[in-house]
């Protein structure tokens, strides 16, 4: 356990322990002396990552995993999404700060001011190599929606006031014939941003969790039984869908959501009644997120070359799932390893 301030160095790269008082037992890492020692790798060989000119795009992103009945383990990580496809291998999230926790907000709110100047100086002024070689960078954010509303300082998806990105109301999200721009949503912030860095519109959502709390097994199957075929989206190359395809997508998507809340036509249980599927109250905030939000993202990081699939926090979660077994040497995940403790 850690439980002092103290300093010591591994590979050129210098670990900050945390006083327990401030954030709990833990360590968090210089993100500009990573940055040095990684640039070199990425700029070098006969495929380099990057070339001089090029934006930095660092997402930063974060994990929360139990480790056992009275303890949680918190991750803050980021990578680089010049490297494409290789952010979504958990060798290439690099943890900046671990502690032993929750994820709440006052406690990451003293993360977030740990990092708080260094990001500023990061955004505003970027970082030189030791070439000489001058980097711009540009921040991004994803996490799962927990993570990701203690961060932007916002309610909770139950709330009235539900979504990260506008201020569409949880009666109005089954209604697809409104437009809701993500211009941000007031009404629903309840503290200050906790990454100040990162621009609302760097605020990019999850697909692993959009996928995992839409595609049921029951949905589709209902699906296929009224022959109606969709796909959520390809996940296309590095460099994402064409602007057609994102654009046939948002059409597809919003004609799915009026389906799924198709109500009875007729009087319920007689003869001529024809069922309908689900109720309005039944659209939730991620088939909002899907409908009004993910295509305008999808658009977004096509100008800069992204894809949404390297904003997927599997690999985030498998690096976290990964650090808490190498700490317990075993999880709970599946119901652990026979004749090995999950918890020591």
């Amino acid at each position: 356990m850690i439980s002092h301030e103290g300093r010591y160095q591994t590979q050129y790269v210098i670990y900050t322990e945390i006083n327990n008082y401030e954030v709990g037992n833990g360590a968090y890492r210089s993100l500009s002396i990573l940055l040095k020692v990684l640039i070199p790798v990425w700029k070098g060989g006969k495929n380099p990552v990057i070339i001089s000119g090029d934006t930095l795009y660092i997402k930063l992103g974060g994990d929360g995993r139990n480790g056992g009945r009275k303890q949680n383990h918190v991750m803050i990580t980021f990578c680089l999404l010049n490297e494409k496809d290789n952010v979504l291998k958990p060798d290439h999230q690099y943890s900046i700060c671990l502690y032993i926790g929750k994820e709440k907000y006052e406690t990451l709110d003293k993360v977030g001011k740990i990092f708080a100047v260094q990001l500023a100086d990061l955004k505003e002024s970027g970082i030189i190599d030791g070439d000489g070689v001058h980097w711009p960078i540009k921040f991004y954010f994803s996490g799962d929606w927990k993570f990701t509303y203690i961060i932007m300082g916002l309610n909770a998806p139950n709330s009235e006031y539900f979504c990260l990105f506008c201020e569409c109301d949880a009666k109005s999200r089954h209604n697809m014939d409104l437009s809701w721009p993500p211009t941000g949503n007031i009404r629903g912030k309840k503290r200050v941003s906790l990454f100040p860095v990162v621009d609302l519109h760097s605020y990019i959502p999850d697909e692993l969790h959009i996928l995992l709390w839409i595609s049921d097994r029951k949905l589709k199957k209902k699906m296929n039984d009224l022959n109606i075929h969709f796909e959520f989206y390809r996940g296309g190359s590095a460099r994402g869908n064409s602007e057609e395809e994102i654009s046939k997508f948002e059409e597809d998507v919003k004609n799915w959501v009026r389906t799924f809340c198709w109500p009875t036509i007729g009087q319920m249980n007689s003869a001529t009644s024809i069922p309908g599927l689900y109720r309005k109250e039944d659209v939730t905030p991620y088939m909002h997120m899907l409908t009004m939000h993910v295509p305008y993202c999808m658009h977004q990081l096509k100008e800069k070359g992204l894809s949404l699939r390297l904003f997927s926090t599997s690999s985030i979660e498998k690096k976290n799932h990964n650090q808490v077994k190498l700490f317990f040497r075993g999880t709970t995940m599946g119901g652990g390893k026979k004749k090995t403790s999950c918890c020591l």
